[in-house]
């Protein structure tokens, strides 16, 4: 019989090539999204739940008869805004509210495994790799909610054997990345041979390839040997965001970026890149795409957009 999982936020980047690469190993796979999605852009064989999760009753009516082996939580949203502004409470519940009410309704479901997709902005300023054992020091919201549902696992499970796994993903890219991210603004401004404002790019960062992280997720998913664990997920090797713009364009051939015409985002981490080691250790994992053939590959989407 082919195993069940439930994608929650399998419309976005990472959700929807989660799905198409469950789908090729036979899984049966459920998502829950929030906003409507148009026929066109959904994946066949993948049956669509339409729920607000921050809402108890709704999701619990949506998914409790559905006989599930595995789940994922990948919903949420990059938000940097501050502790008092406007939306506080809307990131506070579409991160750590969404977690509890999904562990409430699951609990008793007898899940393989619950893996949560947490962010490497949990971690904090720091100038070194990031190892797993290292003390939090969220520095907004969303870092601080994503932090609290990593807590909230571990203690679920230590103390009631909820069987929760949390995959740290460090900065992800590839093809059918949203248009308004970082790497698909730089290929349009390059593709066009523009004029682009970007930063000075001294910010190390930890590159991801979508096929990398998509492949690391299965296999954390899958392993026994991973249950309970706090996991970095990347390629553990540093690069500045200068000499990502760069590799683009020389890729490309050209474009025109204006270095130092954005300002540093307040509280911008300097240095975010991940210790892998744990991974390598546990599942005997490390990333197959180098820099050079990821973004390429990436480039060759992107110019059909542009």
């Amino acid at each position: 019989m082919s195993k069940s999982l439930l994608i929650v936020g399998g419309t976005g980047f990472i959700g929807r090539n989660l799905c198409h690469k469950f789908l090729s190993e036979k899984f049966k796979v459920f998502v829950i999204h929030k906003n409507t999605i148009t026929e066109s852009k959904k994946i066949k064989k993948i049956k669509y739940i339409k729920c607000d999760c921050t809402k108890y009753q709704i999701l619990k009516k949506k998914i409790s008869n559905i006989q599930l082996d595995y789940v994922i939580n990948a919903s949420g949203y990059v938000n940097h805004g501050s502790f008092f502004g406007k939306s506080s409470n809307k990131i506070f519940l579409e991160h750590f509210i969404i977690t509890k009410n999904l562990v409430e309704v699951l609990q008793n479901k007898n899940l393989k495994k619950f893996l949560q997709i947490g962010s490497s902005d949990e971690y904090g300023p720091e100038m070194k790799k990031l190892k797993e054992n290292l003390r939090e020091r969220p520095f907004s919201l969303y870092s601080f909610s994503k932090t609290a549902s990593t807590h909230y696992l571990q203690s679920l499970y230590k103390a009631e054997n909820f069987k929760a796994t949390i995959v740290r993903i460090f900065l992800s890219y590839g093809p059918g990345q949203d248009l308004n991210r970082f790497f698909p603004q730089i290929i349009k401004g390059c593709l066009r041979d523009e004029k682009f404002p970007t930063s000075f790019g001294d910010q190390f960062r930890d590159f991801s390839y979508i096929a990398d992280v998509v492949d690391g997720v299965k296999k954390i998913l899958i392993s026994k040997k991973t249950e309970g664990e706090l996991i970095n997920l990347g390629s553990g090797k540093p690069v500045k965001i200068k000499e990502m713009v760069k590799l683009v364009v020389r890729i490309i051939g050209k474009g025109k970026p204006i270095f130092g015409a954005v300002r540093y985002r307040k509280g911008e981490n300097m240095f975010l890149v991940a210790d892998i080691s744990k991974l390598k250790k546990l599942i005997n994992w490390k990333p197959k795409f180098s820099l050079e053939k990821g973004i390429s590959n990436t480039i060759k989407f992107y110019e059909k957009k542009f």
